[in-house]
């Protein structure tokens, strides 16, 4: 929603460099771009993709049997 209305950077600015993208997201983020929108340009030059650790995905297939 903050690409949609152009304001990313107030993210950025409220979480300097703790705003990353997930392989997941980024792949979301890029179906707009097949129906003609430009706004996830601006995400992705502005907050990096980052792949989730063995440890992350572990913890997060843990929490999901709760």
């Amino acid at each position: 929603m903050f690409a949609k209305i152009d304001s990313i950077d107030i993210l950025t600015e409220l979480f300097t460099n703790k705003v990353v993208l997930t392989p997941k997201i980024h792949d979301e983020l890029s179906v707009p771009l097949e129906y003609g929108y430009a706004y996830p340009h601006n995400v992705f030059i502005k907050i990096r993709t980052i792949p989730l650790s063995d440890e992350v995905i572990e913890e997060y297939e843990k929490l999901q049997k709760f």
